[in-house]
């Protein structure tokens, strides 16, 4: 477990220029990231624009539109999921359960939709107190189920059946969803639990605690 939750970031250290455009790409993600948010906060979501947002970061719409795709998405600091090759590889090769292996590509993915991985308490925070932004973020969680499920049922030799389908599922379709669903609600019980230790980054022990904590629970009831 410890291997497959250990970041898989890493920086060309070598390389001057790729250095100094990815700390400027993300310096304007979180000047557009702080700009959303803090006028969500003041004036509510429905009354920023996306003309807001890149006025208060000194940017141009157009450069807003490169970094989010809405302004809901810059509030709440997350764009499309995304999996690196890196992440879906130790994913597919890794000898650890196949529910670690999941928590893990869902972390990845988490990350890949973030630059303010950090900013758990903030997001929690506006959406409790403005609804509507559930919605995108259910929407984003549904983005990241097409990237995750998938690859899980690979792991059983079969086809993807979304979670709200109503096809026939095989055995092994079954499976598949059970192992990306258990896996989500151990990701979801480590926030609720730990979240001040996830949305400070040391998301690892919070994890492999919620691994712990459903597998004695299912071992008590066998």
């Amino acid at each position: 477990m410890q291997e497959i939750l250990s970041p898989t970031r890493s920086a060309d250290a070598g390389a001057a220029a790729p250095g100094l455009r990815e700390r400027n790409r993300r310096e304007t993600w979180a000047a557009l990231y702080e700009a959303a948010a803090a006028l969500a906060e003041q004036r509510g979501p429905s009354a920023v624009t996306v003309d807001d947002i890149a006025a208060q970061a000194g940017v141009s719409k157009r450069t807003f539109f490169n970094y989010f795709a809405t302004k809901e998405d810059a509030i709440l600091g997350f764009r499309e999921p995304r999996l690196s090759p890196e992440s879906v590889e130790a994913f597919r090769t890794s000898a650890s359960p196949i529910v670690d292996r999941t928590v893990a590509l869902i972390m990845a993915a988490i990350h890949g939709s973030t630059d303010a991985p950090n900013t758990g308490g903030r997001r929690t925070a506006l959406v409790r107190k403005h609804p509507e932004l559930r919605g995108r973020l259910d929407a984003l969680a549904s983005q990241l189920e097409s990237l995750v499920a998938p690859l899980v049922a690979e792991q059983f030799g079969v086809e993807h059946v979304p979670l709200d389908a109503p096809a026939p599922r095989s055995p092994e379709q079954h499976r598949a969803t059970a192992v990306f669903m258990l896996a989500g609600t151990v990701v979801r019980f480590a926030y609720k639990t730990d979240l001040a230790g996830m949305a400070a980054g040391a998301e690892h022990p919070a994890l492999v605690d919620a691994l712990d904590t459903f597998r004695d629970l299912l071992k008590a009831d066998s």
